[in-house]
């Protein structure tokens, strides 16, 4: 093979794909997961924060072994995590009462983002696994999660949001990037990939001016 290969966004030299068949090849007993981290500690892979780029290095090994560049080791079925509750055993959520008010009524409103394990975070998990219709288990990569509760402290619904795919051409083409450009400015995009109301609240135009407010903070967030 002479030619590169781009695969998540970076580009694969003869020698990168050499080295990757070396890692994996000999270390059989590692999992994917630790191949993973180690790629990033060695190409240096992280985010703008300083985290690594586990689940992209994650998505390019698999890639590769897809296309016959790589024979990854079989995927150990005993850490179950994915089909972990996206909340703490026992967790009980907060009671569910009608809201059926006007928006000047339950205003001023508090957005709020938990802190990881919280009971708010409970909430925001528990809320979107068991009412959004997409449904919900874990956060992959970088996430931003956000919960809406009203001036007397009752909740009323949540977003979460997460790193904007790689490439999309109606999105790009919209917004007029070239390849490069995209590749420069992909981490100031960020996707919504729920957003919720909890079904018994109705409140006229909630959703709307939730979703205005947090996009006027989530720059700075």
């Amino acid at each position: 093979m002479d030619e590169t290969i781009i695969c998540q966004g970076r580009v694969l030299e003869q020698s990168d794909i050499s080295w990757l068949q070396t890692i994996v090849h000999g270390h059989p007993e590692w999992s994917r997961n630790k191949i993973t981290n180690y790629i990033c500690s060695q190409w240096s892979w992280h985010t703008p924060r300083g985290q690594k780029k586990t689940f992209a290095a994650r998505s390019l090994i698999d890639k590769l072994e897809q296309r016959g560049y790589l024979k990854l080791p079989s995927i150990r079925i005993a850490y179950q995590r994915a089909h972990r509750p996206p909340f703490q055993k026992g967790f009980v959520a907060p009671a569910n009462n009608p809201i059926a008010e006007l928006l000047s009524d339950i205003t001023p409103l508090s957005i709020h983002i938990p802190e990881a394990n919280s009971f708010e975070d409970n909430c925001v998990g528990y809320y979107l696994s068991q009412y959004h219709y997409l449904g919900f288990n874990r956060t992959v990569g970088e996430n931003l999660k956000f919960l809406i509760s009203d001036q007397y402290g009752r909740d009323l619904g949540c977003l979460l949001f997460g790193s904007a795919a790689w490439k999309t051409s109606p999105r790009d083409a919209f917004i007029g990037w070239t390849k490069k450009i995209r590749e420069d400015n992909i981490n100031f995009i960020t996707n919504n990939s729920r957003f919720l109301l909890l079904p018994w609240v109705r409140v006229p135009h909630l959703a709307s001016y939730i979703l205005a407010r947090v996009l006027r903070r989530i720059k700075k967030d």
